[in-house]
């Protein structure tokens, strides 16, 4: 680090120029692709039919858009922190485990189904547009 003197905006910017033109030297992973069939993205494994999932492994099928997606996730779209056991799921922001037909909701976690438009709702089924429900 001596080497290098970060003092100056003019140094920095001559450093990460530097430093880029090293990386360039060496191989980089395209992506990380294990045992996944007819699928695109990185770090997934054993995933089949899946366009852009990302981080995401075992028994996804059909998804497309999927962030961080839990065991046997199936038939969903746009979905951030699936949960397992769970399909049919879209514009989903974290699903709990076995959740079905949830549409359009935020955090709505373990056992739910038929729920659309919905926040922090848990174990409950057919909402519409509900805030905090428990086991309803």
């Amino acid at each position: 680090m001596v080497k290098y003197s970060f003092g100056s905006h003019k140094n920095v910017k001559k450093t990460e120029k530097a430093f880029y033109q090293f990386r360039l030297k060496f191989p980089r992973r395209f992506a990380r692709v294990r045992q996944s069939r007819e699928s695109t993205g990185d770090n997934i494994s054993n995933v089949n039919n899946c366009y852009y999932c990302f981080n995401s492994a075992q028994e996804i099928d059909k998804c497309k858009y999927i962030f961080s997606g839990g065991w046997h996730l199936k038939d969903s779209y746009d979905i951030f922190d699936g949960g397992t056991n769970s399909e049919l799921l879209y514009e989903i922001v974290t699903s709990g485990n076995n959740a079905q037909k949830v549409f359009f909701s935020v955090n709505v976690t373990q056992n739910v189904y038929n729920i659309e438009y919905s926040n922090e709702c848990y174990s409950s089924s057919n909402l519409f547009g509900c805030v905090g429900l428990r086991h309803k």
